[in-house]
């Protein structure tokens, strides 16, 4: 369904998976949801994919690549029934399910001192139509701190773009437990007229879509 154009970019996120840390948590989730197992990888080949398209540098690469696979492993706290649901969430299990973020952002902390790689994951979520953590209703209980670790340089944002794009669009292009996939025309539409992030990251993603 996907053509990656960078084969280069396949072999950094399998260096990317041999790192022991990154094995283990990545492990966690397969263990826990196998569906988000397989759209971390998906969207962590797209996501790289695109950083070479855009000519980054190695370092760049390794940390968009990181957050890519990592970006969902906050769901290894939510529990297989919200995950695996077919029909729309009520609204705890809404609340309940955007809590993977910021469950994400604390098992990369305890595993890892990469806080740049920390700040894309979080960052990423922030460009779809109903946009969380920053923008969420619970916004108020949001420490200054947490509102502080999400600013950044400009690369950090282009990367969080990157991701952003590549894991809106494997998320409508995919299967998953509560949707069928959607044809091009409706996904292109949806980047159109919902996705906030970069348009040039969007238009790249979706020319890599075979059908």
């Amino acid at each position: 369904m996907t053509t990656l154009l960078y084969p280069q970019g396949q072999e950094l996120v399998q260096e990317i998976l041999h790192d022991p840390q990154i094995t283990y948590l990545v492990g966690q989730l397969q263990s826990h949801h196998l569906e988000s197992y397989e759209h971390s990888l998906r969207v962590g080949a797209l996501a790289v994919d695109v950083g070479y398209e855009n000519t980054l540098a190695r370092e760049q690469l390794l940390m968009l690549g990181r957050a890519a696979v990592l970006h969902d492993i906050g769901k290894r706290d939510i529990p297989y029934c919200i995950l695996g649901k077919e029909g729309p969430l009520t609204n705890p299990e809404r609340k309940r399910m955007d809590a993977h973020v910021r469950a994400g952002f604390r098992a990369l902390a305890a595993a890892s001192d990469d806080t740049l790689v920390r700040k894309i994951l979080v960052q990423h979520h922030e460009y779809q139509q109903r946009p969380y953590p920053r923008h969420g209703p619970d916004r108020r209980d949001v420490s200054r701190a947490t509102l502080e670790r999400r600013s950044s340089d400009a690369a950090v944002l282009c990367l969080a773009q990157m991701l952003a794009a590549a894991d809106v669009f494997d998320a409508l292009a995919h299967r998953r437990s509560y949707k069928e996939p959607l044809p091009k025309e409706t996904i292109e539409r949806i980047f159109q007229e919902e996705y906030r992030g970069s348009k040039l990251y969007a238009e790249q993603v979706l020319r890599r879509f075979d059908s």
